[in-house]
């Protein structure tokens, strides 16, 4: 294991460019074919790359050690998928056979983005970029549900704590959402907890009153 991946020292007589690194950091793969000296100081050999990232070691296989098959979970890959995978592309197959999980019904189908791994020297079944983010709307469709049904919590916005009750009224999910982003609430029923009683005499009661313990409507 190491803390991130070495790039400083040439790999098996290879130095990465910076956009190789970039490629290998983000996706894993090196997405083309290397000429490397599988020992040191012999002869340069075709290979693919690929990044460890339990590890953050680079690994290679020669392109002799790489089956690449015709057909692949029920599709028959074209001579085009099949040269784009020895290059170690990532290519898109579609309608594939999904591997059935219980209480799933048998013959569906995948659509992904294949590409040969070189650590693990099989091949990755990765999202297309559409399927990443609808992947990402959907955790966050059911996050928001979860939150939802979630028991409402005081919050610090800036400096001021926004509590769910205010005079004693339990605020609506939707007026509590308003408080944080700072939008007017209407409040009906609040009391005003902290006035001290009105003892004026001929003072006219009203409904909007400071009076302790009297209910008040409030923005």
């Amino acid at each position: 294991f190491q803390e991130k991946p070495d790039f400083e020292k040439p790999f098996m007589g290879v130095v990465f460019t910076p956009d190789e690194q970039k490629q290998l950091t983000t996706t894993g793969h090196g997405g083309r074919v290397f000429d490397l000296e599988m020992t040191p100081g012999g002869e340069k050999v075709p290979a693919l790359v690929s990044l460890d990232k339990m590890t953050n070691r680079i690994e290679a296989v020669p392109l002799s050690e790489i089956q690449i098959p015709k057909m692949l979970k029920g599709v028959e890959l074209s001579d085009e998928q099949q040269r784009g995978l020895a290059e170690g592309k990532g290519v898109l197959v579609e309608n594939m056979d999904k591997k059935q999980r219980p209480g799933e019904e048998a013959g569906g189908k995948i659509t992904r983005i294949v590409q040969y791994n070189a650590v693990n020297k099989n091949f990755d079944f990765l999202f297309t970029p559409e399927q990443r983010q609808q992947h990402r709307a959907a955790k966050a469709e059911q996050k928001t549900g979860q939150d939802d049904n979630a028991p409402l919590k005081a919050r610090k916005v800036g400096e001021v704590w926004v509590r769910p009750v205010q005079g004693g009224v339990e605020l609506t999910r939707e007026q509590f959402k308003d408080l944080l982003n700072n939008k007017p609430v209407f409040v009906e029923g609040m009391v005003n907890q902290n006035a001290k009683p009105k003892q004026e005499e001929g003072a006219k009661q009203v409904e909007a009153t400071d009076q302790k313990g009297q209910k008040y409507n409030a923005w």
